[in-house]
């Protein structure tokens, strides 16, 4: 499987869902899985992702090329495997077990209240794992106090304090691990720039807000 577009033809494979269960005309839904960050998906992070099994049957990369730029998926050996995606948004991988015949479901996405934006809105980090599930970042502080405390948290989070905007100023970055990144569309990539760099460069721009590395498969050292 291969998704991404074409550059030259104009031609990009999306994953979109049907219409309905019955209808499979395109439906209001297009899967994105967030930034690759050299393993995977960020946007689809799953603990299977670490699983040696999962890589006996599958293979997974990202090309990039001034002609195109896609996700390809692979089968290995003899492995059958389906991939889906219903108008509910919902995708789900099967893998064909022949000793019992039947589609066992392997891995889908949403699977997670964080998957759905805006669960925590901007400038907050969500974590279905803690109470409560949404926290303003350091610096910051919930943008509607009667939502919050009513746990509707999709308003997200103000800056405490304006920013200096200049290189000479005390402006300094909050280090977050861990965390799927927001959407990239509008990011700018530079590989052949070190991560000190990256937040030199992202200190003199106003308008940059966060930096961070590209491949964690790199060793983090490109910003």
């Amino acid at each position: 499987m291969k998704l991404g577009p074409e550059l030259k033809i104009i031609l990009d494979r999306n994953l979109m869902s049907w219409l309905s269960n019955s209808d499979p005309s395109p439906g209001a839904w297009i899967r994105r899985g967030g930034p690759w960050n050299g393993y995977a998906f960020t946007g689809v992070f799953s603990r299977r992702l670490f699983s040696i099994d999962l890589y006996r049957d599958f293979s997974q990369g990202f090309h990039s090329t001034s002609e195109e730029i896609f996700y390809y998926y692979n089968t290995i050996g003899g492995t059958i495997s389906t991939l889906t995606m219903d108008q509910k948004w919902v995708v789900n991988i099967y893998l064909w077990k022949a000793s019992s015949q039947k589609w066992n479901l392997l891995w889908f996405a949403p699977s997670d209240p964080c998957d759905f934006f805006p669960a925590c809105g901007t400038n907050a980090i969500c974590d279905s794992s803690s109470s409560p599930m949404c926290q303003c970042l350091g610096g910051f502080n919930p943008k509607n106090l009667v939502s919050w405390s009513r746990r509707n948290r999709s308003d997200g989070c103000v800056r405490g304090a304006a920013l200096g905007c200049s290189e000479n100023e005390s402006d300094e970055f909050l280090v977050v691990r861990g965390t799927t990144l927001l959407d990239t569309t509008e990011a700018v990539a530079n590989m052949s720039l070190g991560l000190d760099e990256c937040k030199r460069r992202c200190l003199m721009n106003f308008s940059c807000r966060a930096y961070a590395s590209v491949y964690l498969s790199g060793g983090g050292g490109f910003g």
